[in-house]
């Protein structure tokens, strides 16, 4: 979502109607927005910190799979 509107949606604007390039802009900005989506997410996936534990009291089921 952060890439999305702190670089995605800038770049297609700036392609698009600032350089004039269309929908050729817009495909360009989507293009680079993945990228950088993709180098951020490598970032964080290098750095670890994805694996804290979110939840700290996991809910526990029976066999049955209702909540005890």
């Amino acid at each position: 979502m952060v890439t999305l509107w702190l670089c995605r949606v800038p770049v297609v604007y700036y392609f698009s109607i600032v350089l004039g390039l269309g929908s050729t802009g817009i495909w360009l900005g989507v293009a680079i927005g993945h990228i950088v989506g993709a180098i951020g997410a490598g970032l964080w996936f290098t750095r670890g910190t994805w694996k804290q534990a979110v939840i700290s009291d996991p809910v526990q089921f029976s066999s049955t799979g209702v909540e005890k």
